[in-house]
């Protein structure tokens, strides 16, 4: 799935430089991406603006970002 994003050649947070999108749920945006300072590839989820997060989709994306990591 290749899509264009103005996010791809992005650096996020000062950290991470975004390198192309992997996939998207509806509540968020994958993209493969780059720490620059150690070169160690990552995934970043992007939240879409237009979510209405509950508390419950929040303690979701906690669990699930702490599984990952």
């Amino acid at each position: 799935m290749s899509v264009s994003s103005p996010l791809i050649g992005q650096l996020i947070e000062n950290r991470f430089l975004i390198r192309s999108h992997i996939g998207a749920g509806g509540m968020a945006d994958v993209y493969r991406a780059s720490h620059h300072m150690v070169e160690l590839e990552v995934a970043v989820k992007i939240l879409k603006t237009d979510s209405n997060l509950t508390d419950a989709d929040i303690e979701r994306l906690k669990r699930e970002a702490r599984a990952l990591n």
